[in-house]
């Protein structure tokens, strides 16, 4: 299916829980996706799954709730068009049928958390912050491999306007989007990180309000996902406004 009508119209029963893929309509990320859709039902489709094309690798989004039989079809039928490796972000209810297919190497539980207005206190500007850019590539780079080797960081992300550091000329922290869509008024953070050394400092704390300050004015939808496990992380979210959504 490529019917951006279609698709909105499905995700935007739950924004939250489809952020992802509502900020891939958008025309910076709409190139790298494969949409797969049930045609069981005249009024629309029931379940619709997105596949993204990253430089390096596929990642599949398929979430919906657990008693979604058309989802659990879809996911046996699109079977034969995914690739024979990726990375596959899953509601729990699924899990089952994507075993029936595929073996899987499963990671922790993560959480899918938004901002709440009502819980958004407007933060006192951090003058440290600062927007990032292209040309801050290697500080950029220096900090992930250093302090989150294992994150997944697309530098034309910096496109967005939507990074935000502090620290010169070693950056201390980073907070940005993974997608961002001013017309489907979605953000879904990302990439966040605090250099190992100084950690419990706050500086996690300040770019990442930064970017929610920046956003929330003109992004009604914004949230992120965090493992189950990552108590800190969570708390610092919270304390900024978030509230779980869904698993």
């Amino acid at each position: 299916i490529r019917d951006k009508t279609v698709l909105a119209t499905y995700f935007q029963r739950d924004p939250h829980r489809h952020i992802y893929e509502l900020g891939d309509l958008d025309p910076f990320f709409w190139p790298a996706t494969t949409w797969f859709a049930d045609a069981s039902a005249s009024a629309g489709p029931e379940a619709i799954f997105l596949l993204y094309k990253a430089s390096d690798h596929e990642v599949l989004l398929a979430f919906a709730p657990d008693d979604n039989s058309a989802a659990h079809q879809l996911l046996l039928d699109c079977s034969a068009e995914l690739p024979q490796k990726f990375y596959c972000h899953l509601s729990p209810g699924l899990i089952p049928a994507m075993a029936r297919n595929f073996t899987l190497s499963q990671k922790s539980p993560h959480l899918k958390m938004r901002l709440d207005p009502s819980r958004w206190i407007d933060p006192k500007p951090d003058p440290r912050v600062f927007p990032l850019t292209l040309q801050h590539l290697d500080q950029i780079d220096n900090l992930y491999s250093h302090s989150y080797p294992d994150n997944w960081f697309d530098p034309r992300m910096l496109e967005t306007g939507q990074y935000f550091g502090i620290g010169s000329p070693q950056l201390k922290a980073i907070a940005g989007v993974h997608v961002w869509s001013a017309a489907y008024k979605v953000a879904a953070l990302g990439n966040i990180c605090v250099h190992k050394d100084m950690r419990g400092c706050g500086y996690g704390k300040s770019v990442t309000a930064h970017l929610c300050q920046a956003l929330h004015h003109t992004t009604p939808h914004i949230g992120l996902n965090v493992a189950a496990d990552n108590t800190i992380a969570q708390a610092l979210y919270e304390n900024l406004g978030f509230v779980p959504h869904t698993p």
